[in-house]
């Protein structure tokens, strides 16, 4: 706060005028009593800076405001002269005549016969140097004249707690249709009340003078927060940055404004002027703009794809270009949201607190009752959704089941069966191989430790390539099915890369040797689109195909003769000579799901475990096809189901809380109901309640 000598100059100045320029002013007995009701006002300037003046009795009522215009730049012809001057000459002449006295003196008029002194106190000053100008404790109004002579007259009260200043406080009050303060005297009371309550406590050791002024601003700042046609100015000395920061609202008046989650959002700006504004003041958006942002927010998480979920975002997004400046709260940020649809009293409660639907911003308004609406009768009047239970529960790699809008669900007679078809791959059951060899083996093949798979979508070639094949080598005590494993040994192949695969040439293979029971052996895959072929041989020591003979009688006898070399002995005609080796391979089997079970997923509903938005899901995790999540579109009504109506509604009270301030934080308990006059009571731990200075209501307050 300046000093005394710090804004010397203008006090000088305004002495000087006193002086120069001596106002209606009673003389008694040879001694001037200097009475008037100083402010100052400040013009405002091409240069966007202002002149400022001096008026001895313009701050009476803050009259300027309704006196000022363009045929009146200063105000008019001086009549603010008060009443009390006829009645105190009245007065004084009564009492002399009791007490036999005589007076002598006159009352001189003033000279300068405009309410506005013409001529500028100081000039090319902002509006924060003039604030601070008028500290000076005699100035009880400041008026803010624009170059189009539109007048903002503000009352100053100057705030002393114990013994320290904290500065001036100024405040315009709300004007009834004739321009006349209509509240003028209830805030100077209340202000003037609080002060002194608080000085009490000061002077009684109860509180500090720091904790005072905090009280003190926070009851002050509070109220005027939930003002609508009164404010205080932010360039007021003792309000200090912090709450010109977190709490706007004090500091403007609005053209209209809306309740939201149980915070004010302004419909528009329109009443405030730039000057009011200081640098640590950003205004947030407007109701409409507000929407736009929530809006565009929520179209960009729900092109993602699958149905979204709090999980499925961060702050940061995928790096792509935003519609929306608004960014997606992390989990943790969100608050906990539960619909309320209990009839005549639906609304959502947020973190607890219930709000009515009215306090929901207007899209997610209706799209609450789009919801209730489809919830109603299980739907009635909206095409139903359902899901396949069978193709639901089975690992084919897509997170529903089939999907249909067919009214013949759950028929008695002709009951709809599910449609899907798909590929499936499926492996030999073995490949048994050594009947009249020396040695019998086994050699069984799964697709990733399983028989058979589905395959995800049979139009893409490249969908399955990167699912591991596995191949178990048994050892057999001899030629048979259930014949004891002497020693067994597995191996994985997994296919290769997409790009190895061509519409040309041969197919790419895996070759991979290895060892069971000591007996070596190779094995060689061929991989297809879809498929693959397995060759296990016997191979010795050079990796050579191990070859065994036997010879038939014709009377269907067999002379097993071992293993043999075909290039270092003869072989008869009669002998047949075989590789010990085997082919496995897996096949591609069409099936069909024809299941009528089905669960209903669409339209939402409080009983509905599960619900599927055929507008927000991707075809990619469903096995319909997308023509045929297309028709479905068409046909079922876009309604945002339980999770995405309570994510979205998180969402929004998020964003509105973090600009506009939430209710919880609020000092003063904020009532939907005001009390009879107008105005709530402020009582926060234990500080004093904010009520006129003789504890009356003098005024009303309508807010």
């Amino acid at each position: 706060m300046r000093s005394n000598t710090s804004r010397g100059n203008a006090h000088t100045a305004r002495t000087y005028e006193t002086t120069q320029f001596p106002t209606s002013t009673p003389v008694f007995n040879g001694v001037e009593h200097n009475m008037g009701h100083r402010a100052y006002v400040a013009y405002q300037q091409q240069n966007g800076t202002y002149n400022l003046h001096y008026t001895h009795w313009g701050a009476t009522d803050l009259a300027l405001c309704r006196r000022i215009d363009e045929s009146n730049p200063l105000g008019g012809p001086n009549d603010l002269e008060p009443e009390f001057l006829t009645a105190l000459t009245k007065t004084l002449h009564d009492a002399a005549e009791d007490q036999d006295l005589e007076l002598t003196g006159a009352v001189t008029e003033q000279q300068d016969d405009k309410c506005v002194r013409p001529e500028p106190i100081d000039t090319n000053l902002t509006i924060g140097e003039i604030v601070h100008q008028c500290e000076e404790p005699d100035i009880e109004a400041l008026y803010i004249v624009e170059q189009d002579f539109s007048v903002t007259g503000y009352h100053i009260e100057h705030i002393n707690l114990g013994d320290t200043t904290i500065g001036n406080i100024l405040f315009n009050p709300d004007f009834n249709s004739n321009g006349e303060p209509r509240n003028l005297g209830y805030y100077k009371g209340l202000i003037r009340g609080s002060k002194n309550q608080l000085s009490a406590l000061i002077n009684d050791g109860v509180i500090d003078e720091s904790t005072a002024q905090i009280q003190f601003l926070d009851q002050l700042v509070a109220k005027f927060e939930r003002s609508l046609n009164q404010h205080l100015l932010a360039h007021s000395t003792a309000i200090t940055d912090s709450y010109r920061e977190h709490h706007v609202d004090a500091f403007i008046e609005y053209s209209g404004r809306t309740r939201l989650f149980g915070v004010m959002v302004p419909t528009q700006y329109t009443m405030v002027k730039p000057w009011q504004l200081t640098d640590q003041m950003v205004l947030p958006p407007e109701y409409d703009q507000l929407e736009e942002h929530l809006q565009a927010l929520h179209e960009e998480t729900d092109t993602g794809g699958d149905q979204h979920t709090f999980d499925a975002f961060t702050d940061s997004g995928d790096g792509g270009a935003q519609t929306s400046p608004l960014s997606y709260p992390s989990v943790e940020a969100l608050p906990e949201v539960s619909l309320v649809t209990t009839r005549n009293d639906e609304g959502v409660r947020v973190n607890g607190q219930k709000f009515s639907t009215h306090e929901l911003p207007s899209y997610l308004n209706d799209q609450f009752h789009q919801y209730i609406e489809a919830i109603v009768g299980v739907g009635i009047g909206h095409t139903q959704v359902h899901e396949c239970d069978a193709c639901r529960d089975r690992d084919d790699g897509y997170e529903h089941g089939y999907l249909t809008t067919s009214s013949n669900v759950g028929e008695y007679k002709n009951p709809y069966t599910c449609s899907r078809s798909w590929s499936e791959e499926r492996a030999m059951v073995s490949g048994l191989v050594g009947r009249h060899s020396p040695e019998a083996w086994d050699i069984e093949l799964t697709i990733d430790g399983e028989k058979a798979r589905v395959h995800h979508n049979t139009d893409d070639d490249d969908a399955n390539k990167d699912v591991p094949y596995e191949i178990t080598v048994k050892q057999l005590e001899s030629y048979e099915y259930n014949a004891d494993v002497v020693d067994e040994t597995t191996i994985e192949i997994t296919p290769p890369d997409p790009d190895e695969f061509t519409d040309y040439g041969d197919a790419p293979t895996r070759t991979v040797r290895g060892e069971t029971g000591g007996e070596s052996w190779a094995v060689t895959a061929t991989f297809h689109s879809k498929t693959v072929s397995v060759k296990w041989e016997r191979v010795d020591d050079t990796g050579d195909v191990m070859l065994f003979a036997y010879k038939e009688s014709g009377e269907g006898d067999v002379e097993p003769l071992g293993f043999v070399d075909t290039s270092t002995s003869d072989v008869g005609d009669d002998t047949v000579v075989e590789e010990l080796s085997v082919t496995v391979e897996t096949r591609l089997q069409s099936r069909e799901c024809e299941s009528t079970d089905f669960t209903r997923v669409w339209p939402p509903s409080d009983f509905l475990e599960k619900t599927i938005d055929v507008h927000s899901i991707s075809p990619d995790v469903i096995p319909n096809s997308e023509q045929h999540v297309k028709r479905m579109r068409r046909d079922v009504t876009q309604v945002a189901d339980t999770d995405t109506l309570r994510e979205r509604i998180a969402v929004a009270a998020h964003h509105i809380w973090e600009r506009y301030g939430n209710p919880t934080d609020d000092p003063v308990m904020r009532s939907d109901v005001a009390t009879g006059d107008g105005r709530e009571e402020i009582s926060d731990g234990g500080s004093p309640s904010m009520v006129p200075a003789d504890g009356t209501d003098r005024e009303s307050t309508p807010n």
